[in-house]
């Protein structure tokens, strides 16, 4: 009989569990899209190996609040079914009964025929880990499926070990700098940065309540820009000296002040605020099972800030570079623990009717640098069996507010983004027109790369 082992939750853990509702479950997707078919049988078989990695994904919660805890079995991992649907309406009336964190059920799978192949979807409970942690998760699915496909043993990891590393999750993400900072100066930094966050009450996007009831779903949608198209934004970060995240930041606040004018409710004076989370691993966390390893920042603009998209982009490039200098993410999870000690403020953080920040952003960055390196490549694809992986995306949970999350990705040079809606105040019109607003200009700003690119070349 397996052994168990208790293990207390982290305070981001104990915040998604908190904040995690029928009505705004914390729910993460990662669809992946596959030219050609895979076996059924080998996939659920190598599900088996890739779940005994990580054992948070399985793993019931008892208690609550402070008192919450894992509950963890050494060498025993609940089975996870794949689900095979025909469309992806399916896949909505069967989430509430897939996934209960309380009873251990953080994964749910669903294996889509297609007409290039297959596409598997998979739905994840933040409580159990963060986007890098699902990544992790699906390369170990897909090593395992493709040692299985060449005939070759699985190796299976010791349970003890995994488990034994999991406290390093909660391990402050600081990243220590040259300057001493006296203890007075970094508690005056925190309270002015905690007190500009709190006072700063971002506007949210423009839709009208269409007053659906609770439940009413949330709307996924994905594009994959041209190659062409990626390298001009590429072009247009560099000649902006930003990163392509820093423009995609910039490219979205511009755009949701652009919204909400063309809506007739944007104000100059309103505070645009979008939410990125920020990974807080190191080095010394490559071993770790899929976890919570990451902290929320704030990037908090006047709406008229985004009448000079290029002023805007250098302030965004140098908040960037700070956050990770100084992995500033850890700020938001120490935030958390100070709120969590005085009654009542724990609740301005969950569950509250509020907009905390007005959209989200996260990226995955270049997918081949995430996914395991024992993963067979084929040119800059990845094989997997007998198919080829076409395009992996996904997005990060959407809560009260907060209208629409985006989600990046990079992979075959091409840029994907992908997000959600929410339907309770976006119908289907309003939704494209929210999403094709973006991609056209997106468009504009990457034929302005290739333009300034051409000057340079002049």
């Amino acid at each position: 009989m397996a052994d168990q082992v208790r293990l207390p939750l982290s305070i981001f853990e104990r915040y998604m569990l908190r904040d995690h509702s029928a009505e705004y479950p914390m729910l993460q997707w990662m669809q992946m899209e596959f030219l050609g078919g895979l076996n059924t049988d080998r996939l659920e078989k190598a599900l088996e190996f890739a779940i005994l990695r990580h054992p948070l994904l399985t793993a019931p919660i008892e208690g609550s609040g402070k008192h919450a805890k894992w509950v963890l079995s050494t060498g025993f991992s609940k089975p996870v079914k794949i689900n095979l649907v025909q469309s992806m309406s399916e896949i909505g009336a069967s989430i509430a009964s897939l996934l209960d964190p309380m009873e251990g059920r953080h994964l749910a799978c669903w294996h889509l025929p297609t007409e290039q192949g297959t596409k598997l979807i998979l739905c994840v409970n933040h409580i159990a880990c963060d986007g890098i942690g699902c990544l992790q998760f699906v390369a170990d699915w897909l090593t395992a499926y493709s040692e299985l496909f060449h005939g070759r043993p699985v190796p299976i990891p010791e349970t003890t070990e995994l488990i034994a590393e999991l406290p390093r999750r909660e391990a402050p993400g600081w990243r220590m700098s040259d300057q001493v900072v006296t203890r007075w100066e970094a508690f005056r930094s925190f309270v002015r940065e905690t007190w500009n966050w709190y006072s700063r009450k971002p506007r949210v996007i423009y839709a009208p309540n269409r007053r659906e009831p609770a439940g009413a779903g949330q709307e996924l949608f994905d594009h994959t820009l041209s190659i062409h198209e990626t390298r001009g934004l590429r072009y247009a970060a560099q000649a902006g000296g930003a990163t392509l995240n820093d423009l995609l930041l910039c490219e979205i606040m511009c755009h949701v002040a652009r919204w909400n004018e063309r809506h007739g409710v944007n104000r100059e004076c309103d505070w645009l605020r979008i939410l990125m989370p920020t990974s807080l691993r190191n080095k010394q966390d490559k071993s770790l099972s899929a976890v919570n390893r990451l902290g929320y920042t704030f990037l908090t603009h006047r709406a008229s800030e985004c009448d000079n998209p290029e002023r805007l982009l250098k302030a965004l490039t140098l908040e960037t570079a700070a956050i990770r200098q100084w992995n500033l993410g850890q700020m938001f999870l120490d935030g958390l623990a100070v709120a969590e000690k005085i009654p009542g403020l724990w609740a301005l953080f969950t569950r509250s009717k509020s907009c905390l920040a007005t959209t989200v952003y996260s990226s995955i960055g270049e997918v081949m640098r995430r996914c395991s390196e024992t993963l067979p490549r084929e040119g800059k694809r990845i094989r997997v069996g007998e198919a080829l992986l076409g395009r992996i995306y996904g997005n990060p949970p959407l809560r009260p507010g907060t209208r629409a999350v985006i989600l990046s990705s990079v992979f075959c040079d091409q840029m994907t983004l992908s997000g959600m809606t929410d339907s309770r105040y976006f119908d289907e019109a309003l939704r494209q027109d929210w999403w094709e607003s973006l991609l056209s200009q997106l468009r504009e700003t990457a034929e302005a790369g290739w333009r300034m690119k051409a000057g340079q070349n002049a």
